[in-house]
């Protein structure tokens, strides 16, 4: 079996995409970084990201897509389940290789389960956009620290700039440790520093704080026979 080797990205799955149907060979099984080692019997090929043969890619969804949007494919891929890249790989192949309208074939296992996949994440974006909190620090802008089951981050940026356009404001994924700024013009995503962390447990401690206060209150308030 052939084994690409890629960086991990979205944009590096769909270069292997594309070089499947250059080798025309389809039984591939995807190694992204940390992933386990392949075996001496396989085959392994480094395939590097190339933006343009991504875009050919991602641009050819269009025409071959009836039931699934192009960004829920990139939903899947961000659950972060295991083997969620492999499926996604297997998915992109399966309705490349077939007339438009194969992504309504549920029966189809790579069809079932990226979209199983890219539901889970739709549900994860959703309490994001209604849950996210942020708090005004020192620095002069709201930070938020958020810790989403799915890799979510890549996908709030739009929604959040959107809805704090006039506001600097950072969104850190502290599972993950990355973050997502906001400068007031436009939205790019970092890797933040142990020492930004440690600063943000002051603001952890705070929120955990204002939601006991909060909790507090509904629960004086609350008229059990009105619920």
């Amino acid at each position: 079996m052939l084994v690409f080797s890629y960086d991990g990205s979205y944009a590096g799955l769909l270069c292997c995409v594309f070089e499947a149907f250059e080798r025309k060979q389809f039984n591939v099984k995807l190694k992204a970084p940390g992933n386990s080692a392949f075996m001496f019997t396989e085959e392994l090929i480094e395939i590097s990201s190339d933006l343009t043969k991504a875009k050919r890619v991602a641009d050819g969804l269009q025409d071959k897509l009836t039931k699934f949007r192009a960004e829920e494919i990139y939903w899947a891929f961000l659950s972060e389940e295991p083997q969620a890249d492999q499926q996604v790989f297997n998915f992109l192949c399966y309705i490349y290789r077939h007339n438009k309208g194969a992504d309504e074939n549920i029966s189809e296992n790579s069809v079932f389960r990226v979209k199983r996949l890219s539901h889970k994440v739709f549900r994860e974006i959703h309490r994001m956009h209604a849950f996210v909190r942020f708090t005004y620090t020192e620095g002069k802008f709201w930070v938020a620290v958020v810790e989403p089951e799915c890799n979510v981050l890549p996908v709030l940026g739009e929604h959040f700039a959107a809805r704090y356009a006039d506001q600097a404001w950072v969104i850190a994924d502290k599972r993950r440790k990355q973050a997502i700024c906001y400068s007031g013009k436009e939205v790019y995503e970092v890797s933040l520093e142990p020492k930004f962390w440690r600063s943000l447990q002051k603001i952890e401690n705070t929120d955990t704080a204002f939601e006991k206060l909060w909790q507090s209150y509904f629960k004086a308030v609350n008229i059990p026979e009105r619920a």
